[in-house]
């Protein structure tokens, strides 16, 4: 990815450079590892902003907004540009649209949301997502982000049975479908359920 941001760089093309640049922000996401290089980015991303504050289309901007509220919250919680960011991806998780791009920029929001400890706006994110049909209309990674996102938010409010219950859905949709990348977070919150409910 980081080279496709130099390429796109060079051709002056702003929406590969945004796009690229997500990207490059969800391998810290997925793949866990260093994150100090993150500084980097966010420090590159303000520097693209400056450069052309106008974004080429809207799913540019929320592609950038969903990359600041990640980096943002890994690396600096206390960024007054936070919540602007939130704010922008929040406004459309909450209307109607792709219920899998909603979902996946959804558990960006949760992760904000538990590190901040506004628990509430949580609830109102688990309710809006919820699967009201089945999961008929969800690909196996969206899926895969509900039963993450349950079973952390569960976790939290002392829910063991329900973080539990999330754990083990996720780790079986897993195995089904060959979702395997948020596995240690469900692996970590079923340990962390078992141990609370002194299983």
């Amino acid at each position: 990815y980081e080279r496709a941001f130099a390429l796109f760089d060079a051709a002056d093309d702003w929406s590969g450079l945004y796009e690229s640049w997500g990207s490059i922000l969800d391998t810290f996401t997925y793949l866990g590892g260093d994150l100090k290089p993150i500084d980097h980015w966010i420090e590159v991303m303000n520097g693209l902003i400056a450069r052309h504050p106008q974004f080429p289309s809207p799913q540019a901007e929320l592609r950038v907004a969903s990359g600041m509220v990640v980096a943002l919250t890994y690396r600096k919680p206390q960024h007054p540009d936070l919540p602007y960011w939130a704010d922008k991806v929040e406004s459309f998780v909450l209307r109607e649209g792709d219920i899998s791009l909603r979902m996946m920029l959804g558990s960006t929001l949760a992760y904000y949301f538990m590190i901040l400890g506004q628990f509430a706006r949580m609830a109102v994110l688990i309710d809006m997502l919820k699967p009201m049909g089945g999961f008929r209309e969800y690909d196996p990674m969206a899926r895969q982000t509900w039963y993450v996102m349950v079973a952390m938010y569960s976790f939290f409010m002392a829910d063991w049975e329900t973080c539990r219950d999330a754990s083990d859905q996720g780790l079986r949709n897993a195995e089904e479908n060959g979702v395997s990348l948020p596995n240690i977070y469900l692996l970590g919150q079923y340990v962390y359920a078992c141990v609370s409910r002194e299983d």
